[in-house]
Protein backbone atom coordinates (compact mmCIF):
# COMPACT_ATOMS: atom_id res chain seq x y z
CA UNK A 1 0.00 0.00 0.00
CA UNK A 2 1.57 3.63 -0.80
CA UNK A 3 0.99 5.79 1.97
CA UNK A 4 1.05 8.42 -0.58
CA UNK A 5 3.62 10.92 1.05
CA UNK A 6 6.05 13.32 -0.53
CA UNK A 7 9.03 11.22 -1.48
CA UNK A 8 11.68 14.45 0.12
CA UNK A 9 9.90 14.33 3.22
CA UNK A 10 12.42 15.09 5.28
CA UNK A 11 12.46 16.35 9.30
CA UNK A 12 16.63 16.72 9.16
CA UNK A 13 17.23 14.95 12.52
CA UNK A 14 13.91 16.14 14.85
CA UNK A 15 12.83 14.11 17.76
CA UNK A 16 10.18 12.53 17.68
CA UNK A 17 8.76 13.09 21.34
CA UNK A 18 6.16 10.61 23.01
CA UNK A 19 4.47 10.91 25.89
CA UNK A 20 3.00 7.30 26.94
CA UNK A 21 0.59 6.84 29.72
CA UNK A 22 1.53 3.25 31.56
CA UNK A 23 -0.33 1.30 34.54
CA UNK A 24 -3.87 2.41 33.74
CA UNK A 25 -6.13 -0.05 35.76
CA UNK A 26 -8.59 -0.59 32.66
CA UNK A 27 -9.34 -3.71 29.64
CA UNK A 28 -5.72 -2.57 29.00
CA UNK A 29 -2.99 -1.66 31.46
CA UNK A 30 -0.93 0.70 29.10
CA UNK A 31 -0.97 2.66 26.83
CA UNK A 32 2.51 3.38 26.26
CA UNK A 33 3.91 3.66 22.94
CA UNK A 34 6.29 0.72 22.93
CA UNK A 35 9.08 2.45 21.66
CA UNK A 36 11.93 -0.26 21.41
CA UNK A 37 15.45 1.29 21.26
CA UNK A 38 17.42 -2.86 19.77
CA UNK A 39 16.42 -5.96 18.78
CA UNK A 40 15.95 -8.57 21.68
CA UNK A 41 14.83 -11.54 19.28
CA UNK A 42 11.71 -11.26 20.61
CA UNK A 43 9.12 -11.17 17.23
CA UNK A 44 6.79 -8.08 18.30
CA UNK A 45 9.67 -6.16 19.79
CA UNK A 46 12.31 -7.26 16.73
CA UNK A 47 9.22 -5.96 14.54
CA UNK A 48 8.88 -2.96 15.99
CA UNK A 49 11.93 -2.26 16.26
CA UNK A 50 12.09 -2.62 12.67
CA UNK A 51 9.22 -0.34 11.63
CA UNK A 52 10.59 2.79 14.01
CA UNK A 53 13.93 1.84 12.21
CA UNK A 54 12.88 2.03 8.95
CA UNK A 55 10.58 5.26 9.48
CA UNK A 56 13.63 7.15 11.48
CA UNK A 57 15.42 6.62 8.83
CA UNK A 58 12.97 7.45 5.75
CA UNK A 59 12.24 10.82 7.66
CA UNK A 60 15.32 11.80 8.94
CA UNK A 61 14.01 11.41 12.76
CA UNK A 62 14.36 9.93 16.06
CA UNK A 63 12.25 8.55 18.49
CA UNK A 64 11.48 8.74 21.79
CA UNK A 65 9.48 8.17 24.73
CA UNK A 66 9.13 9.18 27.77
CA UNK A 67 6.25 6.51 29.65
CA UNK A 68 4.57 8.44 32.94
CA UNK A 69 2.25 6.12 35.41
CA UNK A 70 -1.37 6.92 34.54
CA UNK A 71 -2.64 9.83 35.89
CA UNK A 72 0.99 11.58 36.06
CA UNK A 73 1.26 11.55 32.19
CA UNK A 74 -2.56 13.45 32.12
CA UNK A 75 -1.36 16.12 34.47
CA UNK A 76 2.37 16.54 33.07
CA UNK A 77 0.71 17.09 29.44
CA UNK A 78 -1.66 19.68 30.92
CA UNK A 79 0.75 21.64 32.72
CA UNK A 80 3.30 21.59 29.56
CA UNK A 81 0.61 22.66 27.06
CA UNK A 82 -0.99 24.77 29.53
CA UNK A 83 2.89 26.74 30.24
CA UNK A 84 2.89 26.74 26.36
CA UNK A 85 5.87 23.93 26.54
CA UNK A 86 6.24 22.44 23.17
CA UNK A 87 7.64 19.04 24.74
CA UNK A 88 5.75 16.72 23.10
CA UNK A 89 4.82 15.89 19.88
CA UNK A 90 2.81 12.93 20.44
CA UNK A 91 0.12 11.72 23.35
CA UNK A 92 -0.65 8.30 24.56
CA UNK A 93 -3.70 8.66 26.51
CA UNK A 94 -6.75 6.49 27.95
CA UNK A 95 -9.60 7.49 25.51
CA UNK A 96 -11.78 10.28 27.73
CA UNK A 97 -8.72 12.16 28.58
CA UNK A 98 -7.43 12.68 25.24
CA UNK A 99 -11.22 13.68 23.90
CA UNK A 100 -11.62 15.82 27.07
CA UNK A 101 -7.67 17.55 26.04
CA UNK A 102 -9.41 18.07 22.18
CA UNK A 103 -12.15 19.67 23.40
CA UNK A 104 -10.60 21.74 25.17
CA UNK A 105 -8.07 22.54 22.13
CA UNK A 106 -4.94 21.38 24.32
CA UNK A 107 -4.54 18.39 21.10
CA UNK A 108 -5.73 17.76 17.57
CA UNK A 109 -8.10 16.16 16.51
CA UNK A 110 -6.29 13.02 14.38
CA UNK A 111 -8.59 14.31 11.37
CA UNK A 112 -6.86 17.56 11.76
CA UNK A 113 -3.34 16.39 11.27
CA UNK A 114 -1.47 16.20 7.46
CA UNK A 115 -1.10 13.38 6.11
CA UNK A 116 -3.92 11.27 7.54
CA UNK A 117 -6.11 10.04 5.24
CA UNK A 118 -9.05 8.12 6.82
CA UNK A 119 -9.63 6.73 3.73
CA UNK A 120 -6.86 4.45 3.40
CA UNK A 121 -7.80 0.53 4.62
CA UNK A 122 -4.86 1.05 7.09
Amino acid sequence: MNDDLPDDLDFTGRELRILSAVGYYGPSETFHASVIYEASGDILDDAIFERNSSIMDRFGITITENALPYPEALSQIRASISAGDDAYDIVSLVDRDALSLANEGMIYYMDEVPYIDFDKPY
